[in-house]
């Protein structure tokens, strides 16, 4: 990735702008807490997730734990037992390009008859190409012609 560590951090750190670059995968967020600078720190995240014939939509409730200008990390959190878990960790290795690399692991509520393994690879897949696309440089727009 051409963008510095810090370009970098910040954009996945803002876990409520996710929605403007990762649509796909992310549908909405709601921020429930922010911290002393304003950052999320706990939010509602729509999850979109489409595999076979499975597509559905996963309310998640995820804690927001940052350490910059290296890691952002999404953690479920609920106030119930249950047997789903998701846990998104971003770290950042900057070198002569910032290298992006997200673990993924998710165990989602899914039908019986549906084969579920994949579905945390794919997900995180989307993520990281959306991050990459959203950090890459735009083209220059194209020169008006003379009149």
């Amino acid at each position: 990735m051409a963008a510095p560590p810090e370009e970098c951090f910040a954009v996945l750190a803002a876990v409520d702008r996710y929605p403007e670059w990762c649509p796909d995968v992310v549908r909405d967020v709601q921020v429930l807490d922010r911290d002393g600078r304003g950052e999320p720190r706990r939010v509602r995240m729509t999850v979109h997730v489409e595999w076979g014939v499975l597509e559905r939509e996963f309310q998640l409730f995820l804690a927001v734990a940052v350490e910059p200008p290296r890691a952002v990390t999404l953690s479920r959190v609920t106030d119930h037992p249950t047997n789903q878990a998701f846990t998104a960790g971003w770290r950042l290795e900057p070198a002569d390009r910032t290298r992006i690399a997200l673990r993924l692991d998710a165990e989602l509520r899914v039908p019986a008859h549906i084969p579920a393994d994949g579905i945390a690879d794919k997900i995180a897949q989307a993520f990281v190409a959306a991050a990459s696309r959203a950090l890459s440089p735009s083209p220059p727009a194209p020169a008006g012609r003379p009149v």
